[in-house]
């Protein structure tokens, strides 16, 4: 009796000690971001431009567009923005209601085409649009596409595409590459730039 004791303290020790270490603090967990991303299907980047100024910019335009939950879809996609550093994040209809109550903006009648997001870009200074796209085709196959645009020059900055079959988990399967490749890229155009965004 008092072996099959020690025998299961023991066995109870070792499954514990094995699952002690977790990132605990802020600077462990930013430097683990996304970093269980799949590797099975890869990001493909079909632009990537890193001559953009990133302390210019006065906020992010983030559009959205998915028909599976679109609310927590905005959510989601403006909370890993935010950890990739980039606080001031405004969704379409955010943007309209700081151009109803700004006087000077009013003579914008829409946002939704090129030009008149342009013209806003050059009445309150540089905005970036972030456009992601959550694609569900069929059964478990998913496909998401970003693109990055400098409004006030009409750029396209970055434009990724990743289309993959989830296996087990739906975040780190389909959204991690993406946003780990997205991370790389701000990370990339801060250091050229010595930016602060």
């Amino acid at each position: 009796m008092n072996n099959k004791l020690i025998t299961l303290a023991t066995c109870s020790f070792l499954l514990l000690s094995g699952c002690a270490k977790q990132a605990t603090t802020t600077e462990e967990i930013d430097n683990q971001l996304y970093s269980n991303a799949s590797i099975l299907d890869e990001v493909t980047a079909t632009r990537k431009d890193v001559n953009v100024d990133l302390r210019k910019i006065r906020f992010v335009y983030l559009e959205t567009k998915t028909t599976f939950y679109p609310g927590r879809f905005d959510f989601y996609v403006r909370k890993n923005l935010s950890k990739m550093g980039l606080k001031v994040v405004l969704n379409k209809e955010e943007l309209t209601a700081l151009i109803l109550n700004n006087p000077e903006l009013s003579n914008l009648s829409s946002i939704n085409d090129p030009v008149s997001q342009s013209r806003l870009s050059t009445l309150i200074g540089p905005i970036l649009k972030i456009r992601v796209t959550l694609g569900l085709p069929n059964g478990a196959n998913r496909s998401v596409s970003v693109e990055i645009t400098d409004l006030s020059s009409g750029r396209r900055l970055l434009e990724l595409s990743h289309n993959t079959l989830v296996w087990a988990n739906f975040e780190t399967e389909v959204f991690f590459p993406v946003f780990k490749v997205m991370n790389e890229w701000l990370n990339e155009v801060r250091a050229l730039r010595g930016s602060e965004a």
